[in-house]
Parts: C-alpha cells; sequence; structure tokens
C-alpha cells in the first residue's frame, strides 16, 4: 500500500510539473485544432497565466513578449501559424545512384578550399530534427550549448533528417564516419524543433530559438560568427500571408541579421507535388522565410545539373520567384543532391537530399568564406556566394537562381 502511494505522488508530482511548465513556457502554443479554435475565441487568453517576461531578451525594438504577440501567440487573429517541414521523402521508387558525397563535394569544389579554409572559427547552428551526437561525424563538436526549446536533447535526432544536414554542413570523416561536411572545421550547435508525425512544427517558435542565440552570442557562448542553417521550408502550394513586414518572426531575422548572423533556408520540396509539371518554371511556390531577401534560399539540381527532368524527384525544387522576395528573386543558388549520405545512425544510397541537403551545403560554403574573413556582413556572403556560381545557362532563373554553387571561386572572391 505504502508503494502505490509513493507513485500514486510521483505521478501527481510529475503532472503538476508538466502543467506548470506548459502554463509558463508554451500554453500560448496552437499544437492541436483544439488549441487553436480556443485561441481563436479567447485570443489573448483571459484570465490565464501568461509566460514570464523577460527584460534580457529584445528582438529588435521589442520585448520578448511583444515578438510572442505579434508573431501569433497572443493574437490569433493577426496571422495563423506557418508550418515549416523538415522532409525529403520521396515520389520515386529506391534507387541505387551509385555516387556518394564525395562526388558532390568534388562538384562543388569544397575540397579545393580546404588546404586554407575549413569552417575554423564559425559556427554552423542547424535548426532541424536534431543531431546524433553519438555519431563520429560529430565526435569533436558536442557542445553543453543550451537553445530554449521544448523539442528534447539537441543531440538526438529520432527522424535522421537533421543529422543528414549537419553531416552534410560540417560533418568530420574517420573514426567510421564516411565523408567530411562542406565544412569539417566549422562548430555545430543543434537545434531539435518540436516536430510532430508529418516532420512539421509552427514557426511562432522561432523567435524562441533566435532570442536565445542573440543571447548565447552576446554572452560570448558562441565566439565567432555564426551561419544559420535552415533545412526546412513551407510545403504547400497556396502562399501563406502578405504583411510579413509586420511580423514578429521577421522581426526576430532581421535583428539577427543585424547582428551578423548569416541564414540559410531550403527553398522547398514543393513543384511536383502541387501538381505543376517538371519541365515548368511557374509557378512560384517558395513560401514564407524561404522568400524572404536577406536569407540565401538553396534549390536543389540533380547529377546532369537539372530539375526539370520528368519522372525525377529534383523536379520538386520550388520554383521562385517567391512569395516575398522584392528585391531579390528566388532561389538564390541551386547544390546538387545525390548519392551516399549519412541519413540517421546510418548511411543511405539516395539519389537526392531534397532542398534540405542543398541548403547545407550552402551553410557550409558560408562558414568557409566566414573563415577567410569574418568581417564580411551577411549582405556580403549572400551577394558573393550568388556573383560565383556555375552559370546553367539552359535553365531558368526562377529554377536555379544564379547557378550552381562554386565554393573554389566563391572564397577565391572573398576580400
Amino acid at each position: 500500500m505504502e508503494v502505490l502511494s509513493k507513485r500514486a505522488s510521483k505521478e501527481r508530482r510529475w503532472r503538476e510539473r508538466a502543467a506548470r511548465r506548459q502554463r509558463n513556457d508554451y500554453v500560448i502554443y496552437a499544437e492541436s485544432e483544439q488549441r487553436r479554435k480556443q485561441l481563436a475565441r479567447d485570443p489573448n487568453l483571459t484570465g490565464r497565466p501568461q509566460p514570464e517576461e523577460h527584460a534580457d531578451v529584445r528582438i529588435g525594438s521589442y520585448t520578448e513578449r511583444e515578438v510572442r504577440s505579434r508573431a501569433g501567440w497572443q493574437d490569433a487573429r493577426f496571422r495563423r501559424a506557418i508550418s515549416y517541414r523538415a522532409g525529403t521523402q520521396s515520389t520515386e521508387p529506391p534507387q541505387v545512384s551509385g555516387r556518394t558525397m564525395d562526388d558532390v563535394l568534388d562538384k562543388i569544389g569544397a575540397k579545393k578550399v580546404w588546404p586554407k579554409y575549413r569552417g575554423q572559427g564559425v559556427t554552423i547552428v542547424v535548426i532541424d530534427t536534431g543531431v546524433n551526437g553519438d555519431l563520429p561525424e560529430f565526435r569533436t563538436k558536442r557542445r553543453d550549448v543550451r537553445v530554449t526549446m521544448p523539442g528534447g536533447n539537441h543531440w538526438i535526432d529520432p527522424m535522421g533528417h537533421g543529422t543528414m544536414a549537419a553531416a552534410i554542413a560540417c560533418g568530420v570523416r574517420g573514426h567510421g564516419a564516411r565523408y567530411d561536411g562542406v565544412a569539417p572545421d566549422a562548430e555545430l550547435v543543434p537545434v531539435r524543433v518540436p516536430v510532430d508525425h508529418r516532420q512539421s512544427f509552427d514557426d511562432v517558435w522561432l523567435p524562441y530559438i533566435y532570442g536565445d542565440l542573440l543571447r548565447l552570442q552576446r554572452d560570448k557562448v558562441i565566439s565567432g560568427r555564426i551561419v544559420i542553417s535552415h533545412s526546412i521550408a513551407v510545403e504547400g502550394c497556396e502562399a501563406t500571408y502578405a504583411d510579413h513586414e509586420r511580423d514578429g518572426v521577421v522581426a526576430a531575422v532581421r535583428r539577427c541579421i543585424d547582428a551578423g548572423m548569416v541564414f540559410v533556408f531550403a527553398a522547398g520540396n514543393n513543384h511536383i507535388r502541387c501538381a505543376h509539371a517538371a519541365t515548368a518554371d511557374a509557378p512560384s511556390t517558395i513560401w514564407a522565410l524561404s522568400s524572404y531577401d536577406p536569407i540565401i534560399s538553396v534549390g536543389t539540381v540533380d547529377w546532369t545539373d537539372s530539375n526539370q527532368t520528368a519522372g525525377r524527384d529534383h523536379a520538386s525544387s520550388s520554383r521562385g520567384k517567391g512569395e516575398w522576395a522584392s528585391a531579390t528573386s528566388k532561389p538564390d543558388v541551386v547544390a546538387p543532391t545525390y548519392g551516399d549520405v549519412r541519413y540517421g545512425n546510418d548511411y543511405s544510397d539516395r539519389h537526392w537530399w531534397g532542398t534540405s541537403g542543398a541548403a547545407a551545403q550552402v551553410a557550409g560554403l558560408a562558414a568557409l568564406m566566414l573563415s577567410k574573413n569574418p568581417s564580411l556582413s551577411p549582405a556580403d556572403v549572400q551577394a558573393i556566394i550568388t556573383a560565383n556560381t556555375t552559370p546553367l545557362p539552359k535553365a531558368s532563373r526562377l529554377c536555379v537562381g544564379s547557378g550552381l554553387i562554386n565554393c573554389e571561386q566563391a572564397v577565391a572572391r572573398t576580400p
């Protein structure tokens, strides 16, 4: 009887802690249709405890609470949450490509840069499904850097997608690891987002992440330059919303860019999935932050430098100009994705890695450039990468941007 009493008491304490944490941190998060309907009825959650405001975390001119409000936590009438997805699911039957990640590294010229620059002094933040920190690719990279997220331990990846992105960006060969990443000497900070069964999460979490990165930079927990890699994109066939300049998530991105952080986003894998012809240059299917002008948006091509070949998943690479793009046209560039690559705990010979794998390559390229010149602004990095590509003259800019990334040329042209 005493044992049962202790168990019941322990379970009660656990439930109370979980409820208290939800009230304090996540009560506004609309993670279910029931919660969304509740927010619609009572946008300000009248009478409910509100999350404590942290005075030292500000996004631009906003307090954290104001950012949450503008991002949709406290005013569901402002906009709906935008769901981002981390995934490279194939529409084709499994194939053996006979190629490897080394072939991709040769294709983009990364290895030619390594004698001088390998990403040293730069930290790549991979916002994804987590990273399996026990794998040999990351044996020198594990650091106890805390980013406030409810996704769980950042060094665990139950889905494998974030591990793939991190290995491509900055993995290290040896001790059983087959391949180096694009910037093998860059530091790694994984952020495991709370994905659902579809590998999706709502962007209302992003100001939390960006606010923590600003704090970690300010407190010199993360030293040197920061590249933020989002191998995630909005999946869908319809625009999100137009008034992004008033949005708190965009305000958070601008604040991080002002602090010198470089953003790289996957363009998305929407074109074929939205029933558009593989050979078509339109319509635009690059949504939300992936289409924001100051962010480097990355599409993908196959081993023939094409994303317009019928029957290949690469044709899913989303087309521009992009929902929010005004001064630029998205994607900015493309990167090749095919071959044997680390995915989760194993290696997988994949005929494509999606725009997820392409974005991770560009994050690595940004790290190579910043290891050569840490004083480059985010706009400098974006301009140099887009101006120093391998042209793909047979393809429309709406499909491939300025061309295929060229690490050797981009680093050589870095002042």
